[in-house]
């Protein structure tokens, strides 16, 4: 059966149907949204302010590169490990 999209790719077992679109469990979502907050304020720099928001409310100093926020999470998840 040829398949027109990736995202609708079901894989189908005895017990189980698993789709491979996207993670369903809340963590995960919750994990997604925070990089992406993080980024959006942070990392990007905003047409409108000309600074990221971050910038903007004086909460940094300097805008942030993608490096740093990857410290960020490894930094996280080592304090996180035991969990």
């Amino acid at each position: 059966m040829l398949l027109a999209s990736v995202a609708n790719l079901r894989i189908e077992t005895k017990s189980t149907i698993h789709s491979v679109s996207f993670s369903k469990k809340a963590q995960n979502h919750t994990h997604m949204m925070a990089i992406y907050i993080m980024h959006f304020n942070f990392v990007r720099m905003h047409k409108m302010l000309k600074v990221s928001p971050a910038i903007a409310a004086s909460v940094t100093s300097k805008l942030r590169e993608m490096s740093d926020k990857v410290t960020v999470l490894e930094d996280w998840d080592a304090a996180h490990a035991g969990e």
